[in-house]
């Protein structure tokens, strides 16, 4: 269903209304609904499935607690994954050792929160054949205890990035197909709870499941899917750019650049304070510039266009010199994912690229209370310039990367207006604050631009589709709810009232 009119009450209700079932929201406020322009939705819905989430611990004594009392109500078998521990909030790193105090009979491995690193107890490593004389794969690096050490030089069980995440991940037994198309519902339906009426979704070995789902009709909201690139060659990979579904769609292809700041390898320009190893420490760089330029040409010669993974501004600038290089066309809108450490000569060479960075507002709030201390002084004018993005010309798209960070648009406008600094409670880089409008227009309007979709979703207009949410708002002193643009601080008090999606409400 579309939009066929909008204006005031007296203009929009015809002399004739018996068509018409028309409904008083009683002076709540409506919005285009909600877009989040990159989210995992299938690793969401496994994480609210498995009910192994590990945010809360802020120590390793603590985590090893969570886990007994999980381990104690699992009544499954075989392998176990956890998501969300932090150690930036908790004492240390864990190790193998302290998940084989709780868990040493069955092989289990726990996601840090950025997805980039785990740490595996000893059955996993057995099983995965890891033993303390195996060298670091490429693109990848497994943790040892350091000299002084009582097990000096053995294996702490924290495998780092893509090539010692996958040590552990590529022996697992793939999750059956009926499992995955669980996940998936279960996250677009939490997504829809949120008021998320439209998605981009980052899926490896998940489009045969979208595809079945949107043929029976049971895709709730519009998903937009990325696949990983490794999935090219498979036959869970769209076979053609643009193929389409019932609320489906893909033309994007995911490539992962470089690391994750909160492990310190994200590619950046400096060296990081801390030395890796007694050298300095510059990121990881996770494809190199002859290997990129061969993937963005099979991206671009099959019709899609590339999404890629870029944290630290060397990825940023690395990612640039091959777009060029290869002549991807900037009408396509390739999609820089995250852009966290941004250098200010970078971006008028993204505006000339066209390219449409996914931002994460929440990040800021989330790593205000220790990147300071990782980066150096160089870049801190350099460190989520989300208002300089806006200023030089270039659409952002606006995204919780969930199940990474709350997947709640309204929390996410929150940080992106407020940008709270977890130290001090003072807004992180004040200048790069958001208005209320822009802050909107992230997770609705500039989010459709990302899909090229901002011609029909995200606003409230006529020919536009009928995606919008009622929001509950807290009321003012005259009883009427409050004016939210005039109060942004009551964000995250407003609660989710109706969720309509293409006119039909599918939430109330």
């Amino acid at each position: 269903g579309k939009i066929v009119g909008c204006g005031n009450h007296e203009d929009q209700i015809p002399e004739d209304s018996s068509r018409f079932e028309v409904r008083d929201l009683n002076q709540r406020w409506i919005f285009p609904g909600f877009y989040d322009s990159h989210i995992h939705a299938s690793v969401h819905g496994k994480m609210l499935i498995d009910k192994w989430n590990l945010r809360l611990p802020r120590t390793v004594k603590e985590l090893k607690s969570r886990l007994k009392v999980m381990i104690e109500n699992d009544l499954t078998t075989g392998w176990i994954e956890g998501f969300g521990w932090d150690h930036e909030l908790m004492d240390r790193i864990p190790t193998k050792e302290d998940l084989d105090e709780v868990i040493p009979d069955r092989p289990v491995f726990l996601n840090r929160i950025c997805l980039h690193i785990i740490v595996a107890n000893s059955k996993a490593l057995k099983v995965a054949n890891i033993t303390n004389d195996i060298k670091d794969p490429d693109n990848g690096h497994l943790d040892r205890y350091p000299e002084g050490h009582p097990l000096a030089n053995q294996l702490t069980g924290v495998l780092r990035e893509d090539g010692g995440v996958q040590l552990i991940t590529k022996i697992i037994p793939q999750r059956a197909s009926d499992l995955k198309k669980k996940d998936i519902l279960a996250g677009l339906h939490d997504c829809l709870k949120n008021g998320i009426t439209s998605l981009h979704s980052i899926e490896q070995s998940h489009w045969q499941e979208y595809v079945e789902l949107a043929k029976e009709n049971l895709l709730p909201i519009s998903c937009y899917i990325s696949p990983w690139f490794t999935d090219m060659d498979t036959d869970n990979f769209p076979k053609f750019s643009g193929e389409s579904y019932p609320n489906l769609h893909c033309d994007c292809v995911k490539v992962f650049l470089d690391g994750a700041l909160g492990v310190s390898t994200a590619a950046i320009s400096q060296p990081y304070v801390s030395l890796v190893n007694g050298k300095e420490n510059y990121g990881v760089v996770l494809q190199d510039r002859a290997k990129l330029e061969k993937i963005l040409r099979k991206i671009n010669d099959r019709g899609f266009r590339p999404e890629m993974h870029v944290i630290g501004d060397r990825a940023v600038e690395i990612a640039l010199d091959c777009l060029e290089k290869v002549g991807v066309d900037p009408k396509k809108r390739p999609i820089f994912v995250h852009c966290q450490i941004l250098r200010r000569d970078l971006i008028d060479r993204m505006r000339k690229c066209g390219v449409v960075p996914t931002i994460q507002p929440t990040f800021v709030t989330t790593d205000s209370g220790w990147i300071r201390q990782k980066l150096p002084p160089s870049l801190f004018d350099c460190i989520y310039p989300w208002k300089t993005l806006l200023q030089n010309g270039i659409v952002c798209g606006g995204s919780s990367d969930g199940p990474v960070e709350n997947i709640n648009p309204l929390h996410g406008i929150y940080d992106a207006i407020f940008r709270t600094d977890q130290t001090t409670g003072e807004p992180f880089i004040p200048s790069e604050c958001l208005t209320f409008k822009e802050a909107v227009n992230l997770y609705t309007t500039y989010s459709a631009y990302v899909d090229n979709a901002e011609n029909f979703k995200g606003k409230i207009e006529s020919g536009f589709q009928a995606d919008f949410v009622v929001l509950d708002v807290p009321l003012a002193d005259d009883g009427l709810p409050m004016h939210l643009p005039k109060h942004p601080e009551i964000l995250k008090e407003v609660q989710i009232s109706e969720v309509w999606v293409a006119g039909k409400c599918l939430l109330k």
